[in-house]
This record gives structure tokens, C-alpha cells and sequence, in this order.
């Protein structure tokens, strides 16, 4: 659990500088907003802290 929090945030922003560099800023802009990066943070914090706390 530990290396898969040490892991997705830096791939995600891997990836967004990636994509930044390939189709401009306004494309990293928009992927990271969506729920798709921070959708992964917040179930790896809902799996940690309970459901209580993801409710």
C-alpha cells in the first residue's frame, strides 16, 4: 500500500508533464482537473481512513 501511494502521484504528474509537452498546456490543464487524477488519491485515503471518512 505504502509503494502504491509512493508511486501513483508522481505517475500522475508524469503523465501530465507528458502530455503537457506533447499537446501544450491547456491539454495538461484539462486532464488535470479531472476526476481521473485525483479520483485514485482520494480511494487509496478512503481505504486508509474507513468508510466513514470516503462517506
Amino acid at each position: 500500500m505504502l509503494a502504491l501511494k509512493l508511486a501513483l502521484v508522481p505517475a500522475f504528474l508524469a503523465a501530465l508533464t507528458m502530455a503537457g509537452r506533447v499537446w501544450g498546456p491547456s491539454v495538461a490543464g484539462w486532464l488535470a482537473g479531472l476526476p481521473v487524477v485525483a479520483g485514485p488519491i482520494v480511494l487509496l485515503l478512503a481505504l486508509a481512513r474507513g468508510p466513514s471518512f470516503a462517506a
